[in-house]
């Protein structure tokens, strides 16, 4: 039996933090992972799942901790796309500045694997955590 989209990113946002090896499980080779709002803050687009996991371990050395918290799944007609809304929040490791960020995603699976993310966030948030000018 295959998983839903829905239950797919569910388990997207319960693993992206606290466990990349499995939440690279849920990636297609060949995922697209979009920041259409990171250019700003060194975010780009990545492209496969080795690459995709290199921005996100990237990502998480800058935190001591990262916590993510979904607040709820969009389903959309077509059950192979879904909009996430989560919360993440953690403690700047450099800097120990807090860390307070809301997250919207879309997501696209193919296959039971995720093909695409775009995710959208406040770089302005970023920037004020990392005391980035």
């Amino acid at each position: 039996m295959s998983r839903s989209t829905e239950e797919i990113v569910k388990d997207h946002v319960r693993y992206m933090t606290s466990d990349v090896e499995n939440w690279l499980g849920l990636l297609a080779e060949d995922v697209v992972f979009e920041f259409p709002f990171g250019q700003s803050v060194g975010a780009a687009t990545v492209n496969g799942r080795q690459a995709a996991g290199d921005a996100v371990r990237g990502f998480l050395g800058l935190f001591e901790h990262l916590d993510l918290s979904l607040i709820t799944v969009y389903r959309l007609r077509d059950d192979s796309e879904a909009f996430a809304e989560f919360e993440g929040s953690g403690r700047v490791r450099s800097n120990g500045n807090e860390y307070r960020q809301k997250y919207l995603a879309y997501i696209r699976c193919d296959g039971g694997k995720i093909v695409h993310i775009r995710e959208y966030f406040d770089p302005h948030a970023v920037k004020s955590a990392l005391a980035l000018s």
